[in-house]
């Protein structure tokens, strides 16, 4: 993280000893609307709207509105994959709006399905006390779909995103990356374990900004059994 954290501070400072302006950020190869170039058409002050200051907006989307999601999917994808029932269950309701896996799942549906919803919702960040959630560190999307009272009690408690004022302004977009992604994962191919374990591979023991598996690890790797996309060699 700090090396990343010096690298676009280094980039800041290159940016400004070429005199990029707001008219060369703001010109490019896209016409197409983005970030930066609302940033700029805000009525912030100058400051606000160096190459530096925007280099830390581009590190600030790496790493809040990437790593975070890539570790959810890389979490959710073990523990469905190590719970042969929870991820037919989680199959069949996707066979049931997406009868053609190659065509893409809209977020409006996939947001609706009972068994999509708890397991995006199992970020390793939520809160393990065992008094609000019972055996808080096995996976059960099932605490999810209970009597709606029990639901908005644990929901309570869900502060994966914060709560209040200052909670994580990316949610929704993070939500839409999480189901639609993990949709596209379960539909579309059929995945198998390769050389992980839980402890050394899965679980957090390490804070870099997200929790991250053991130095050691080689990550959560996966044979791919079948994929149902076309014309992939």
């Amino acid at each position: 993280m700090n090396e990343a954290i010096k690298a676009t501070e280094n980039h800041g400072r290159s940016l400004d000893s070429k005199e990029t302006n707001k008219q060369g950020l703001d010109d490019g190869a896209t016409s197409r609307p983005t970030l930066f170039k609302h940033l700029l058409s805000f009525s912030l002050p100058a400051k606000e709207k160096t190459p530096k200051r925007i280099g830390e907006e581009a590190f600030s989307i790496i790493a809040a509105g990437g790593e975070t999601v890539a570790r959810t999917l890389t979490i959710a994808t073990y523990h469905l994959l190590v719970n042969p029932t929870a991820l037919e269950r989680l199959r069949d309701e996707l066979k049931g709006v997406q009868p053609d896996p190659d065509i893409a799942l809209e977020y409006r549906t996939a947001e609706k399905l009972p068994w999509m919803t708890p397991v995006g919702m199992t970020p390793m960040n939520i809160l393990h006390d065992a008094d609000i959630y019972p055996d808080p560190f096995t996976f059960k999307p099932s605490r999810w779909l209970g009597p709606q009272v029990e639901v908005d009690r644990l929901d309570k408690y869900n502060v994966a995103f914060g709560k209040g004022d200052r909670m994580c302004v990316g949610m929704s977009l993070a939500y839409t990356e999480v189901y639609l992604a993990l949709a596209a994962i379960v539909r579309r191919f059929e995945l198998e374990l390769l050389d992980t374990e839980r402890v050394k591979d899965v679980d957090s023991s390490r804070d870099c900004f997200t929790g991250e598996a053991s130095i050691k690890s080689q990550g959560t790797r996966v044979i791919t059994k079948k994929s149902s996309l076309q014309n992939v060699h």
